[in-house]
């Protein structure tokens, strides 16, 4: 019974996330002595230039090129140094400690359907910092499961999982992205993924994170402030300017707004200033547009007609228009 009980009570040394917290705690308290260790297997000139490549002790991150100019070698060198260091890290013991970072990462990339955007590692989702995304982007280099796809004028740059079938998931999402490119709507977030799922559901996961996974890879889908999703080329879903930004804010509201509270909700919805002068103007220019009274402004779709003589803003030129317009004179929807 002793030695059951001793048995019993001894710590368990296996340490393996089971959250994104976790994670995140994980690298912040032992990651930065591991790499140490590890990379104890390399030259000083080889450790230096690993550190500087994958931004790591709280460096900056650097390319092949730019590390070439400060060696005084080409590119191609530099490729070649970073692909026998890795492998001298793979043949050392120092490796074997890196297990329980490999199973922590391998989790979290399965979670997101085996796959990970590298403009997504920075979000509060994944890694939640620059240095933790850092830290992850090395063990992926480092990992077994890990293969690495650059940009192109698709895709962004992300990783895969080995065991993901990355091309028949690439092509779902082509093939998802063409209908919602043709409907030119904004769609709410529930019925975005369940479309997408339908796709996907043949070659990929469909859990919420998965799906989220997929979207940040497909350059041709896009969120808006609004939390809505839609194609790149939706003037609805992804808003091309001022113009646009008012439009959204219009059609949204389903009725004439002043356009200092068009202003107001395009901030909200951009998350940045607007010039209020640039707004109003946007607002005369622009044909979609109806002015309906003193500064109220309504979509030409709806069944109003301009009747007025329209006076832009100018900007800090301090000069209030005196403008004589009433409801009398606007032409309202039959």
């Amino acid at each position: 019974m002793l030695t059951k009980q001793k048995r019993d009570s001894k710590p368990k040394t296996k340490l393996v996330a089971k959250s994104v917290p976790a994670l995140r705690m994980l690298y912040a308290t032992q990651f930065d002595h591991t790499i140490h260790t590890l990379m104890r297997v390399l030259s000083p000139r080889s450790r230096s230039m690993m550190c500087r490549r994958f931004g790591l002790f709280g460096l900056e991150p650097h390319t092949l090129d730019a590390i070439g100019q400060q060696e005084g070698l080409t590119r191609e060198r530099i490729r070649q140094i970073e692909d026998a260091s890795v492998l001298a890290m793979h043949k050392s013991k120092e490796y074997q400690a890196l297990k329980p970072e490999f199973a922590a990462l391998e989790k979290l990339m399965l979670r997101y359907g085996g796959v990970l955007s590298v403009a997504f590692m920075e979000s509060a989702e994944v890694f939640g910092s620059v240095a933790a995304k850092q830290a992850g982007t090395f063990l992926l280099r480092m990992s077994p499961f890990a293969r690495h796809y650059y940009a192109n004028p698709k895709f962004t740059e992300r990783w895969y999982h080995k065991g993901t079938d990355h091309g028949a998931i690439e092509k779902a999402l082509l093939a998802f992205a063409k209908p919602v490119k043709a409907s030119g709507r904004a769609y709410p977030e529930r019925e975005f993924f369940g479309d997408m799922a339908k796709f996907i559901k043949p070659v990929g996961a469909i859990s919420k994170p998965a799906l989220l996974g997929y979207f940040k890879i497909a350059r041709e889908l896009v969120k808006n402030g609004y939390g809505e999703f839609g194609h790149y080329t939706s003037h609805v879903a992804r808003p091309w300017g001022m113009r646009d930004e008012a439009y959204v804010v219009l059609m949204k509201a389903g009725r004439p707004l002043h356009y200092t509270e068009i202003v107001g909700r395009i901030v909200s919805a951009r998350g940045r200033t607007a010039r209020v002068s640039t707004v109003h103007n946007c607002l005369v220019s622009d044909e979609r547009f109806a002015l309906v009274g003193r500064g109220m402004y309504a979509l030409i779709e709806w069944g109003y007609r301009n009747v007025y003589k329209h006076h832009p803003v100018t900007a800090g030129s301090g000069k209030k228009r005196r403008m004589r317009r009433t409801w009398k004179n606007v032409v309202h929807p039959s």
